[in-house]
């Protein structure tokens, strides 16, 4: 099965190759047509800023895996700013993004703490 046929949009591919896959013994998944680090160094501002978004949706719906996936290839693979992400993740308490990805002391002065 084919996730990426007919997709054309790169933050929807990126997406779909964060995506939980259902196993099923019966299906057979198609490799993406690139590899993760490609993808997102082919991401331009605005769909970095998507990613985010996607993230930030994520967390507040408590995908942790999704949140943290974005997070880190954000931080790894681009120069985009966490901060979006951090500042959304002290407003919900989820500290293990921050952790991870920040410091608390800037995201409380993000925040105007």
């Amino acid at each position: 099965m084919d996730l990426y046929e007919g997709v054309t949009d790169l933050v929807e591919i990126i997406r779909i190759l964060h995506g939980s896959k259902k196993y099923d013994e019966l299906i057979r998944y198609s490799a993406p047509p690139e590899t993760v680090d490609v993808f997102y160094g082919m991401l331009n501002e605005s769909q970095r800023k998507a990613m985010a978004d996607i993230a930030v949706e994520a967390m507040r719906t408590g995908d942790k895996s999704l949140a943290g996936e974005i997070g880190e290839a954000l931080a790894t693979l681009t120069d985009f700013s966490l901060d979006q992400m951090l500042e959304a993740s002290l407003d919900l308490w989820h500290l293990w993004f921050i952790r991870r990805f920040g410091g608390i002391s800037k995201c409380l002065t993000a925040s105007g703490f």
